[in-house]
């Protein structure tokens, strides 16, 4: 009786179909004899076995030694590579065989030059350096570094693109809104309390007003270049007059606006052609019997001439320099018109009629250079350090 021996269990068993499988063919093929067709090297039972174990994975060179299948010599397991199917964890072939290494030793020193790659695992040379991996490997960490730092570059690059391609987007949107949130008080409020496209609410942007308007040093510097501006710029001076004549049609109707106003000019044409003051105005200025205002202004040149000096042409005061003008003379007022109250509202025509008479009295008249007049504008010269403070921003302007 023909034997076979089976390749796992290694016994001798009939050659048959009934203990092992066919391959390339059915049993009808092999009976008949067929070419190609022939028995597995495995029984039945041991292919039932193994079935199992196939996709099973055992801990790698699990035993100190293993039997080389072609060399057939018995070494350490250093000297098998790993091989997670096999039972012992361990390739059956040493490397001194697939190498062709005739020792031991000289497989040791080989790999003493040698060091395995952290990617494949395979040798490569040992370089100088860090690098712990293959040419292979290498190169394709290189490559994946690069696209990375590449990726993040033009990241890096887009991203103000982006938050401000976010910010216009969201201004775009909160307009449709009906609620705002305010950036400087963090408070919701409607969007009718929004000026424009501010992201600030009216309240905050009036108290910073308040706040910016309280500091003197701000308020003078402010002054002086408003001043400056007005002197030097032809087209702001001309846009500024037609504002101030609208403003003052609008302001004439107020009644202490339009007593005001008819008051000056009178006074100035009588001063300019040499007239008396009418009884209209004298009742404001309340002039006494033999004094007319020409004798009481020009009294005081001599006294005002020491105080503030001469105009910048070197001349003291005189009916030759009065007019508009910073070095011309002005009709000034100790105690201003806004200290006296005249530009106060809804107050009755009784009380107006009584701080007319008290800001317009010929003694609370004086003349004064029409610099120094500007640079005072509204203010009441009370001590030195205000008459300092006029000559320092007059001297600024002009």
């Amino acid at each position: 009786m023909n034997t076979k021996q089976c390749a796992y269990c290694k016994l001798d068993l009939p050659a048959n179909t009934e203990v092992f499988p066919v391959v390339n063919g059915s049993v009808a093929d092999f009976k008949a004899g067929k070419k190609g067709v022939r028995l597995q090297a495995r029984c039945k039972k041991c292919r039932q076995l193994t079935r199992h174990d196939k996709h099973k994975s055992y801990e790698q060179k699990n035993q100190p030694t293993a039997v080389c299948k072609k060399c057939g010599t018995e070494r350490k397991n250093k000297y098998f590579h790993s091989h997670a199917k096999r039972k012992n964890g361990m390739e059956s072939t040493c490397v001194l065989c697939k190498l062709n290494h005739e020792t031991e030793q000289e497989y040791d020193m080989a790999k003493s030059r040698y060091k395995p790659c952290e990617e494949c695992g395979c040798g490569f040379l040992k370089r100088k350096g860090p690098e712990n991996y293959c040419g292979a490997c290498g190169r394709k960490k290189a490559a994946i570094t690069n696209k990375r730092n590449h990726l993040l570059a033009s990241f890096r690059h887009n991203i103000p693109k982006r938050i401000a391609k976010a910010k216009k987007e969201i201004d775009r949107l909160q307009k449709f809104l009906p609620i705002q949130v305010c950036t400087n008080c963090g408070e919701h409020r409607e969007r009718s309390e929004f000026y424009g496209n501010s992201r600030q609410c009216s309240n905050c942007i009036k108290a910073k007003a308040r706040e910016r308007s309280q500091d003197p040093q701000r308020q003078k510097e402010r002054s002086i270049y408003a001043k400056r501006r007005y002197r030097e710029n032809e087209e702001h001076r001309n846009k500024v007059k037609q504002q101030a004549i609208a403003y003052s049609k609008e302001a004439r109707k107020r009644p202490e606006v339009k007593i005001i106003h008819n008051v000056r000019k009178r006074i100035k044409r009588c001063l300019s052609k040499g007239k008396k003051i009418g009884k209209h105005v004298n009742k404001y200025i309340q002039l006494p019997n033999g004094l007319t205002l020409d004798d009481h202004l020009e009294s005081q040149f001599e006294s005002q001439t020491e105080v503030w000096g001469k105009n910048s042409n070197g001349e003291a005061m005189s009916w030759d320099n009065y007019g508009e003008g910073p070095d011309k003379w002005h009709i000034d007022h100790h105690v201003s018109l806004k200290a006296n109250g005249i530009y106060e509202q809804n107050i009755s025509n009784a009380e107006l009629e009584r701080r007319m008479k008290k800001a317009w009295y010929y003694k609370n008249l004086k003349p004064l250079w029409g610099k120094y007049n500007i640079a005072k504008s509204a203010t009441t010269i009370r001590c030195a350090e205000d008459k300092r403070r006029i000559k320092e921003q007059a001297d600024a302007i002009w």
